[in-house]
């Protein structure tokens, strides 16, 4: 009988016990191994703005390449912002570089396609670079600076809008 009331008497603490731990846990944690992790708001600002740039990325893929090389170039800003977001990211992990795809061309000649093309190409371009924008507000709200990458990848944002403004501008300057 002593032996029921000891084991019955165990098995109540440990439950206790398990409750206890389980009341004292932040809410929203469910794993008490990632207990020890920061949260930090930041993250999800960066997250969201590395899609708009993906976004704004792959509208400038669509455009046709007559931009003179603006085009490609902000394209490969926009590779490096989003790499630079993820290094920011990972940034307490110490994790590897990613690398940035080949350029690919964009000099062929505007006369090779029809107004209509060319002006839906232009909106292309337009529309990334108000992607970019927001991508660029959100990179700017966040409070934290891993490790100086989310100030990098607002730098490439900018040089990526500075690309776009260049690929428009010299379709003035073509023959």
């Amino acid at each position: 009988m002593k032996t029921l009331t000891l084991t019955a008497a165990c098995l109540i603490l440990a439950v206790t016990s398990a409750n206890v731990a389980l009341a004292q846990r932040a809410p929203g944690h469910a794993n008490p191994k990632a207990d020890h992790h920061r949260v930090d708001p930041s993250d999800a600002l960066m997250r969201q703005a590395a899609k708009e740039i993906q976004k704004a990325h792959g509208i400038l893929q669509h455009a046709l390449p007559i931009y003179s090389g603006h085009r490609v170039n902000a394209m490969v800003d926009c590779v490096e912002a989003d790499k630079q977001i993820a290094l920011g990211l990972r940034y307490d992990r110490r994790h590897n570089e990613g690398q940035a795809p080949a350029n690919t061309p964009d000099n062929a000649s505007p006369s090779r396609y029809t107004k209509e093309q060319v002006a839906k190409s232009n909106n292309m371009l337009k529309k990334a670079a108000e992607v970019l924008a927001h991508a660029k507000e959100k990179l700017s709200k966040g409070n934290n600076e891993y490790g100086g990458h989310r100030v990098e990848a607002i730098k490439q944002v900018d040089q990526a809008l500075a690309q776009i403004r260049q690929a428009l501008a010299s379709l003035d300057h073509r023959p």
